[in-house]
């Protein structure tokens, strides 16, 4: 009996807020397949989702894709659900910012644009063939965005307490040798009631 060879295929990920690039190479380091920007909707992600039902088709279905995501902050999140969604014969791995980088400028000459880093990518999922990244589960996305919420209040508290050191130093500099955080409810009290308004 003849084992049909399993065509392998490298597929890259550039990510971005609003949208992504994606590039395709085939075992032998070719483009398999016009690379293209697509928009995160659903017009998008069907034009992906054709194209990757194209490429199996070239293979007669005995394919492999060797997906690799270089996931810029939360940007790659929905494509990340979306991918693992799909019945393909695949493995998802997801790269560093950092590692992407190291890869794409040892083997582009440090050219930096969207296509040459899911090029990058790309070649990086043909080639070296990462394992396959846990399936994403959807508590730590809502755990992920809770925490981000939670520091960018601190951010903007900080912010405050200092427009706030900024304002007394002008009429009441010593305040902040007697008090060591100026922000405690006692002090707002005080301020309350010296302020004029």
């Amino acid at each position: 009996m003849t084992t049909i060879p399993v065509s392998h295929f490298g597929i890259g990920f550039d990510t971005a807020r609003y949208g992504h690039h994606v590039s395709y190479m085939n075992e032998n380091k070719r483009t398999a397949t016009k690379a293209f920007h697509f928009e995160e909707n659903d017009q998008g992600y069907q034009k992906l989702l054709n194209a990757l039902l194209a490429l199996a088709a070239k293979s007669s279905n005995n394919y492999h894709l060797n997906i690799r995501i270089d996931a810029a902050g939360q940007y790659a999140d929905n494509l990340i659900h979306w991918l693992h969604k799909q019945e393909l014969n695949m493995t998802i791995s997801v790269g560093t910012t950092a590692k992407n980088k190291s890869y794409r400028e040892a083997h582009y000459n440090k050219r930096k644009a969207d296509p040459v880093e899911s090029l990058a990518c790309a070649r990086f999922g043909v080639v070296e063939r990462p394992p396959a990244m846990l399936p994403p589960n959807p508590a730590f996305s809502t755990l992920r965005s809770v925490v981000s919420a939670m520091e960018a209040n601190a951010t903007n508290l900080t912010r405050l307490v200092n427009q706030l050191h900024l304002l007394l130093a002008t009429c009441f500099p010593e305040l902040a040798t007697l008090v060591n955080d100026i922000s405690k409810g006692y002090c707002l009290a005080a301020y309350k009631r010296l302020l004029p308004w």
